[in-house]
């Protein structure tokens, strides 16, 4: 029975790892590193045209407020339906997102 139990724990893993990397608004990174990690992909957006930093979506270049650079981490890069994009502003969270589907 408990080889069972064992397994059973073994395969929820994956998933409970990635239920807790979702960062709230408004973290920084060092609390976003202690709880999801190092990211596996980060990008620093330098560009002051709001039309070069789009890195999701239109609306993410509002996030920008002309505010830069804004620093992307991206967790489970090769597994597309549990990958997340965290964006950073001034060092904090601004948004935990999945990415638009191509």
């Amino acid at each position: 029975m408990r080889y069972w139990l064992v397994i059973a724990l073994f395969l929820l893993l994956p998933s409970l790892a990635t239920a807790i990397c979702q960062p709230d608004e408004g973290m920084t990174k060092d609390e976003v590193f202690a709880e999801c990690g190092p990211p596996d992909y980060a990008e620093i957006i330098r560009s002051d045209n709001p039309e070069t930093a789009i890195p999701l979506s239109t609306n993410d270049a509002a996030l920008l407020n002309n505010e830069y650079p804004m620093v992307l981490w991206q967790y489970d890069l090769f597994d597309g339906k549990n990958s997340r994009i965290i964006m950073f502003r001034s060092g904090q969270v601004v948004r935990c997102c999945l990415p638009e589907p191509e």
